[in-house]
């Protein structure tokens, strides 16, 4: 059973000496990978738990607890399929570039490599706290973990450092080249098929008083079909409606006296929306237009004098 206090110093101070010195099989490389696994399962556990209690009291204790519990698993299990397939891909690239060692040398060195895992988990941890020093921190573990690992590598298989750190990146590029050959071909497939158009929502927003139903814009004339709810809290008559993308001011549609009801509807067709340079819409379907709703009334119980204007935003595709 490896001391793991006397390991990690080993490792820290001089990993290539350490190394060198350490000699096992499968099974002792099994027993290491096990054992870790199991610190991280437990230091993450801890984590979730104090990290969750914290936050949300005595659910995210309870939430934390479970979940640490099935990571925990996951954790104890993966570490070991990891370190086992790791070194078996890292053990086939040192016998391309001319490695000596055997399987089990490399499982073995990989996995007292592994059990530094626990301490940079709890570096990182740490560190993690502190904005941009946590990132950089991080930076600095996982490059020091893979000169380690080329020090296992090359230590296990007498290969000179600049195989051994070729061995170590060599699997990184792969990686990296299987990785573009999968995604750019699936990303040119679905700009292709227009996945990543995605078009605004369709809005229509008044103020306070009143709220729109439904709208709908024809492609061609661009007139616009309103329905919308009074909401003001006495009954209105409606005299016209603007719907324009212009500054300055606007060109009415006028309404035939239109009464609503308090929480009745109205709806309205046939109101001309113009653009910004105040001419007639013309909107090709599909085409998105934006512009502004002014709403002209007067409440039933003050008359035609007392007109008042409501305003309000539109977006819509022209159909």
């Amino acid at each position: 059973m490896e001391n793991f206090i006397e390991l990690w110093t080993g490792l820290v101070r001089a990993p290539e000496a350490t190394l060198k010195a350490k000699k096992g099989s499968l099974s002792d490389a099994a027993i290491v990978c096990l054992v870790i696994s199991l610190i991280n399962a437990v230091l993450f556990g801890l984590a979730a738990v104090v990290l969750l209690g914290i936050s949300h009291g005595a659910e995210g204790l309870a939430a934390g607890t479970f979940g640490a519990v099935l990571v925990g698993v996951i954790i104890v299990v993966g570490g070991v399929i990891y370190v086992f397939v790791m070194s078996a891909i890292y053990y086939v690239f040192a016998k391309l570039l001319g490695g000596k060692g055997t399987y089990p040398e490399n499982a073995y060195a990989y996995s007292l490599v592994y059990s530094l895992s626990p301490v940079l988990f709890a570096i990182n941890l740490a560190f993690s706290l502190i904005p941009y020093l946590g990132s950089l921190v991080s930076l600095a573990v996982s490059l020091y973990m893979l000169y380690i690992y080329a020090i296992a590598i090359k230590t296990a298989n007498s290969l000179s450092t600049g195989r051994a750190v070729a061995v170590v990146v060599i699997p990184i590029i792969v990686l990296f080249l299987i990785i573009i050959v999968m995604i750019v071909p699936l990303l040119a497939a679905l700009l292709y098929l227009g996945i990543f158009n995605v078009q605004p929502p369709e809005v229509c927003m008044f103020g306070p008083g009143i709220s729109c139903e439904s709208f709908y814009l024809n492609a061609g004339d661009g007139k616009l079909n309103l329905t919308f709810m009074n909401g003001l809290q006495k009954e209105i008559t409606v005299t016209g409606v603007a719907c324009s993308g212009q500054t300055g001011n606007p060109t009415y549609t006028d309404i035939p006296d239109a009464t609503a009801g308090t929480g009745g509807e109205l709806s309205i067709s046939g109101i001309q929306c113009y653009d910004a340079s105040g001419a007639t819409l013309n909107p090709a379907a599909g085409e998105v237009y934006n512009g502004k709703l002014l709403v002209r009334y007067y409440f039933e119980s003050e008359g035609p004098s007392a007109t008042r204007m409501i305003s309000g935003t539109i977006s819509v595709k022209a159909s």
